[in-house]
């Protein structure tokens, strides 16, 4: 028996000759643009009546004065839409300022302006081949060309205010791309700002004609000032909000702030689509730190069930260059449809990874919140704490350092919109030793991480970890799916609670083992005085068993404040960590699965542990779909979990998953998927909490990951009524 999985209403998909959508998906497409998060590169797309051609792509260019989206001519110019995708490929065109607003014409894309290092050309690529053969009216986008020279278009891009024939008829006619299907306010707007012959303050010359007699400015423009970044009308971001040949606009988004490539890493991405048959578009962004912002460094389309690893960097392969190297940068994945996605990297032998988090179905305000329970800090310890901002605005991030025992050391970072950001936690002055916790609170939405490294004698990593942040400052009651207490090993406990917050608070713990036994332990009191506390698991005064799984639930007393609580456990030599989950949905997926059977005995141990969050005698059915890379899928056998329960299942016990994994070496590498349907009433919207462990004693490596949340269902937080105790 398999498991009938719920996918989401879909429109038509070009090519597929699929159905329409239901008359409900119309309301549901509405109601999420309303009230859960998508980021402003992908709220609000164009109708298709809107587009000439419903296949041809879409991009967004974002400015400090709106959103202004650009239809692309594939078909009619494809030489030059093919020219515009590789300079916002690879992020020459963000940040870039409109120079010129004269002859009919707003133009950008040759220069940007930062505030401190002033005026800069953007490099440009190979001239593109003149492809004039539809006029220059109102509304179209074109392809700007110096004089005298038809085939020397290069970077610079216009948008037609009025018709322009004599764009048409000199240099060999210059080449329209595109044009504003929404957003035409938005060009008018600029349009009608006063324009400027800045010159003279951009480059400290004023020829007569230069270029920049005619720059549209802010009303705020000080001319004793000059320009600044603030005063000049910018490009804040510039994406495709629909590929080529689809239908479907890019509607998720999925993010992960700490990437970062060395002479010494391995990093991957797995990407695994979700519907079971249809096709889903993707791209992948990197958000750095410094320099040029932005760069896409893949695109394409997972076929239904099908899973993708994409390199990111190699140590072993020097020339294979999709990153810059020693730059940190922010991960971002885009799809049309629902998937998982997962980053895992090797750092001197050092293994960490994380699922990345998924920003549909929150709202925005539970983005501005990221706590995390807790790590230590010491000479031979090195935290990193980064973070990336979702909005096309300035953010500004505010950092609390609560150390054991020791005052509070509050800290303040600036964040331009859309960048990656952080903190190499190690080098803050006057933070005392020990185990500590943070508190991260932003004036706008972000995401954030914590990676922590213990430096052996050599300077390199001996053992290290990753893991997203408590999203919404953690919650009133959350729940870790497998924890262990190793033989020769440690496992504890970080939890923290919000600043601002009662003087007082009580946090239960309730430790469920694999045959439904509860223990519950003391309740641990946090006060204003000291808001954070570690826990030996071993300690805390139930009869855990050792080297076995269990669960671990906590609540709030009251619901007087959320807290995070952070798991690190140490074994094989490695450390792993990952915070308690607050909130679920009916289905959760891995991006990342890997088990090697060549590896003999318990040289390698993978475990996907899976638990009931109910309470209230809801109990339900539940299995494990494996994914390859090939599109086929595989079912774990039918289970079912009473409330409070909790299972574990090693990949390779399961006769047919092993077949598949034994069939070819890419198939060591899977994604897996934790389908669940309660059969109790009363019903509910759904949730089931997850976990994934991988444990390579033979390489003293592990690593631990929570689940990724499914984008098409609605999130529970597990302080919903029927979680609670």
């Amino acid at each position: 028996m398999r498991m009938m999985r719920q996918d989401s209403r879909t429109d038509v998909e070009f090519g597929t000759g699929l159905p329409g959508p239901h008359p409900d998906a119309l309301f549901e497409a509405l109601e999420r643009r309303e009230m859960f998060y998508l980021g402003p590169m992908i709220t609000s797309p164009p109708p298709h009546g809107l587009l000439e051609t419903p296949a041809n792509t879409v991009v967004r260019v974002l400015t400090n004065m709106g959103a202004v989206d650009i239809e692309l001519f594939d078909s009619v110019a494809p030489n030059t839409v093919q020219n515009i995708r590789n300079y916002i490929n690879q992020g020459k065109t963000d940040e870039a300022f409109f120079d010129s607003a004269a002859g009919g014409m707003l133009r950008f894309g040759g220069f940007k302006f930062y505030d401190g290092a002033g005026l800069s050309t953007v490099t440009p690529n190979a001239p593109v081949a003149n492809e004039f053969n539809r006029p220059n009216t109102e509304r179209t986008v074109g392809l700007w060309k110096p004089a005298g020279q038809p085939d020397g278009g290069r970077g610079q891009f216009y948008i037609n205010l009025q018709n322009n024939p004599t764009l048409d008829s000199t240099n060999g006619g210059h080449t329209v791309f595109g044009r504003v299907v929404q957003g035409w306010n938005v060009v008018q707007a600029i349009a009608g700002l006063a324009k400027l012959d800045l010159d003279q303050a951009l480059t400290g010359s004023n020829p007569n004609p230069g270029t920049f007699d005619s720059v549209p400015v802010m009303a705020n423009y000080n001319p004793n000032v000059g320009p600044t970044e603030a005063t000049l009308v910018r490009v804040l971001d510039i994406d495709a909000m629909k590929p080529t040949a689809n239908g479907r606009y890019y509607e998720n988004g999925y993010h992960f702030p700490d990437g970062f490539r060395s002479a010494s890493t391995v990093e991957r991405l797995d990407l695994v689509n979700l519907e079971t048959s249809l096709i889903n578009a993707y791209q992948v962004i990197v958000r750095y730190e410094t320099g040029e912002r932005d760069q896409v460094i893949a695109t394409g389309a997972l076929a239904p069930n099908q899973r993708f690893s994409l390199k990111i960097n190699d140590m072993n392969l020097p020339n294979y260059n999709l990153v810059r190297s020693g730059v940190g940068y922010a991960i971002e994945v885009r799809s049309g449809r629902a998937l998982a996605a997962s980053i895992n990297r090797r750092d001197f032998g050092v293994q960490v990874g994380e699922s990345l988090v998924m920003a549909p179905r929150y709202a925005e305000g539970a983005f501005r919140n990221w706590n995390f329970g807790g790590s230590t800090r010491a000479a031979d310890m090195r935290n990193f704490l980064t973070w990336q901002g979702l909005k096309d605005q300035n953010t500004t991030v505010n950092v609390g350092i609560f150390s054991q025992g020791g005052a509070p050391k509050f800290f303040q970072f600036q964040l331009k919109a859309f960048r990656r950001g952080g903190v190499a936690l190690h080098s803050l002055a006057n933070l005392p030793d020990g185990p500590f916790s943070i508190q991260v609170s932003a004036t706008g939405p972000i995401v954030a991480a914590l990676s922590t490294y213990k430096i052996a004698q050599n300077g390199n990593p001996a053992d290290g970890s990753t893991s997203q942040g408590a999203i919404n400052a953690g919650g009133m009651v959350g729940v870790l799916a497998a924890a262990k207490i190793p033989t020769g090993g440690t496992a504890h406990l970080d939890l923290v609670y919000t600043a601002g917050s009662p003087a007082a608070i009580s946090v239960a713990f309730t430790f469920i083992l694999s045959d439904g036994t509860r223990l519950n332990a003391n309740p641990v009191l946090l006060t204003s005085a000291s808001r954070r506390a570690r826990l030996n698991i071993a300690q805390m005064g139930v009869a855990l068993p050792t080297d076995q799984f269990f669960s671990i639930r906590y609540q709030v007393a009251n619901n007087a404040a959320p807290v995070a609580v952070q798991y690190t456990s140490q074994v094989a030599g490695d450390t792993m960590s990952t915070p308690f989950q607050n909130s679920a949905t009916r289905t959760v997926a891995f991006g990342d699965g890997y088990t090697d059977p060549t590896i003999a005995g318990t040289g390698m141990q993978e475990t996907i542990s899976v638990f009931n969050p109910y309470n209230r005698e809801v109990s339900f059915f539940y299995q494990l779909i494996f994914h390859f890379s090939d599109g086929a899928t595989v079912f774990g056998p039918l289970s079912s979990l009473a409330a409070w329960g909790r299972a574990d299942f090693r990949p390779q016990d399961i006769p047919a998953v092993l077949a598949k994994i034994n069939a070819a070496p890419a198939f060591r590498f899977y994604s897996v998927e934790v389908a669940s349907v309660q059969f109790t009433l009363p019903l509910v919207n759904g949730g089931v909490v997850a976990q994934i462990t991988r444990v390579q004693n033979s390489w003293q490596q592990n690593e631990t990951s929570m689940a990724g949340l499914d984008a098409r269902l609605p999130v529970t937080f597990l302080n919903h009524p029927e979680y609670s105790a």
